[in-house]
């Protein structure tokens, strides 16, 4: 941190605000507490109950025990994952904002594109390659990248030694190359986030004898809620960084502070508790050839399945919408007419209700042993929100009174998303290989309505208004209010869904 500090001084050539570069500092001291507390509750129920330990001892012998439970390694990793990409998702929604909303949507656009590229042909074989741990460092340090790049870019636009007529050219190229590296890490490393989880689940479900689908929404609960804390300290940070220290200051310290976090969770990844290799290339149950190809072009050879297309309308639905929110609500509607200062407030706000909304929609997934109820509050809330931009114009959305409303929408959907989704496909592919093929399926599909968002979006809404975009996200929203049901509809059938075509 006082390596950055420095660097920051020697690029603005100006000291002030040091404070902030520990704001990172404390909370990872507030982090460390809550995970001992939250890893502490297994073990104070252990001493609650020693039947149940001795019952543990006897099936599993010491893996359900100490620090190499379950629950404490999913802990851990759910705190380094969730730093880092709380980081990224305060910078992504700034990016329109400081960059202007050519650059900053082009950025998006590179990213989610390796993303896609990623996701469809080598995360799985990466994934099989390091493990999920290893993989998991390696994403997180590709993603700094992305940050990292928004300092380069401001630096460019600021020096007075650059020429003016290259200054833009530098700046263009440099975040342009930062978005794309970071979107190869990001293409791997969400597969082998939704892995590790459901390795976890699978392994509590064991230690604690309950149902996997109790398990999976236990554990989606507790990412989710997590996972999007963290985003929304992030984005507060942002925010009171850019309320105190003006535009050009606050900008350097945002990213300095976003970049730092980055780094730093990376590092913190590396201790992780790594999860056991043989897993990984356990063939018991499949086809040995068959298993093998799947290990070879996993993504593409699983889109034989049709639940792969039934899921499909749910995952655009939150791709679109996460694109408008981007490129139109945060940089038109709510620049425009709230000011620039309400955008990292507003996206705080959004993961704010998300985290809130996590744990009472992991308790719907294990009160009714299914992820259906939780999956379609997520869809209506698609539906409602496409209704809103569809009828409102930007004047009447531009208002308090409106964006509060929808930006609970987005995180009660934004919660879904990162919850009972991922459990739902963890529920489904119990299968090793076929399970990190799903979870690369789901990761392209996020990518591709992403990057189609980011790209196309913002040439439609100057030429067409924002009608033609409502209308984009909400048919994906209409369709899935019929394709989610039919996924639970065909594989309900059997315990555990035979995942290969």
């Amino acid at each position: 941190l006082q390596f950055l500090y420095f660097i920051d001084i020697q690029v603005r050539g100006r000291k002030g605000g040091k404070s902030f570069y520990w704001i990172i500092w404390g909370t990872c001291l507030w982090t460390s507490n809550r995970i001992q507390t939250l890893a502490g509750m297994e073990s104070s129920a252990e001493e609650r109950n020693p039947l149940r330990v001795s019952s543990r001892e006897v099936r599993n012998g010491d893996e359900g025990s100490g620090e190499n439970s379950a629950l404490k390694k999913f802990l851990l990793m759910s705190v380094w994952f969730s730093i880092n990409h709380g980081a990224v998702g305060s910078g992504l929604a700034l990016a329109s904002t400081v960059l202007g909303t050519d650059l900053g949507g082009s950025g998006a656009g590179a990213l989610y594109l390796c993303y896609t590229a990623t996701a469809l042909i080598f995360a799985t074989p990466i994934v099989q390659a390091l493990g999920e741990k290893r993989a998991l460092v390696a994403g997180l340090g590709l993603y700094s990248f992305y940050l990292g790049s928004f300092l380069v870019a401001l630096a460019f636009d600021d020096r007075s030694d650059v020429d003016e007529e290259t200054a833009p050219t530098w700046t263009t190229v440099s975040f342009i190359a930062g978005s794309a590296i970071g979107g190869c890490g990001a293409g791997f490393y969400w597969t082998a986030q939704s892995c590790y989880f459901s390795r976890c689940a699978l392994e509590h479900a064991t230690q604690h004898n309950v149902s996997k689908s109790s398990a999976t929404s236990h554990f989606g609960g507790i990412f989710s809620a997590v996972y999007l804390t963290f985003e929304m300290i992030a984005k507060l940070t942002s925010f009171i960084c850019l309320e105190t220290m003006g535009e050009s200051k606050g900008q350097y310290s945002v990213f300095i502070i976003l970049t730092s976090m980055t780094l730093i969770s990376t590092v913190g990844m590396c201790f992780t508790p790594s999860l056991p290799k043989d897993c990984l290339d356990d063939d018991e149950g499949n086809d040995k050839k068959s298993n093998q190809r799947v290990k070879l072009l996993g993504t593409l050879y699983l889109m034989k399945n049709p639940v792969v297309w039934l899921w499909l309308p749910f995952n655009f639905s939150f791709g679109f919408f996460s694109a408008l929110v981007t490129n139109v609500v945060n940089a038109r509607i709510i620049n425009e007419y709230l000011g620039a200062w309400a955008v990292p407030l507003l996206s705080a706000g959004i993961s704010g209700v998300a985290a809130a909304s996590a744990f009472p929609l992991g308790w719907i997934g294990k009160k009714f042993g299914s992820q259906l109820p939780a999956m379609l509050i997520g869809i209506s809330m698609f539906v409602i929100e496409g209704v809103v931009y569809l009828c409102w114009d930007e004047e009447a959305l531009g208002k308090w009174a409106y964006m509060i409303p929808l930006c609970i929408i987005q995180g009660v959907s934004r919660a879904v998303n990162e919850g009972p989704n991922k459990a739902m496909i963890a529920d489904i592919f119990q299968e090793p290989v076929p399970r990190q093929a799903a979870f690369s399926n789901w990761v392209l599909q996020n990518g591709v309505s992403s990057s189609l968002g980011f790209f196309i979006f913002p040439p439609i809404l100057e030429s067409h208004g924002r009608i033609p975009l409502a209308i984009m996200c909400l048919v994906p929203s209409v369709l899935a209010t019929v394709a989610t049901p039919a996924v639970f509809v065909k594989t309900s059938s059997r315990a555990k869904y035979e995942s290969l075509p």
